[in-house]
């Protein structure tokens, strides 16, 4: 196992830790329990001001293929990710509009 697999394996343990216990839909696939960080109303500096985003962050080691229209349900919510906002080693996030 490389330097690479090892810190994204890492990056996933304490995404487990630090998450919240989810149900992610890929689209067109069943649902999977999983961990992500949900963070509601996070400020965006935009081209007119700024935006107020719900961020939710993923692990590309447990999901490689996440994508937009996948669906994140924490609790009784559901939200759709819309669109990738950064990637930082194997976690990547994604906004995400309430369905």
């Amino acid at each position: 196992m490389g330097f690479t697999e090892r810190f994204a394996k890492k990056e996933a343990i304490a995404l487990k830790r630090v998450g919240d216990s989810v149900v992610y839909h890929e689209y067109g696939k069943s649902a999977v329990d999983t961990f992500a960080i949900v963070e509601l109303d996070v400020e965006h500096p935009g081209e007119y001001g700024s935006d107020t985003l719900t961020e939710i962050t993923l692990s590309r080691q447990s999901h490689p293929n996440i994508a937009n229209n996948d669906e994140v349900t924490k609790g009784n919510v559901t939200y759709r990710l819309t669109r990738k906002l950064r990637v930082e080693g194997s976690l990547i996030t994604y906004s995400g509009v309430e369905v």
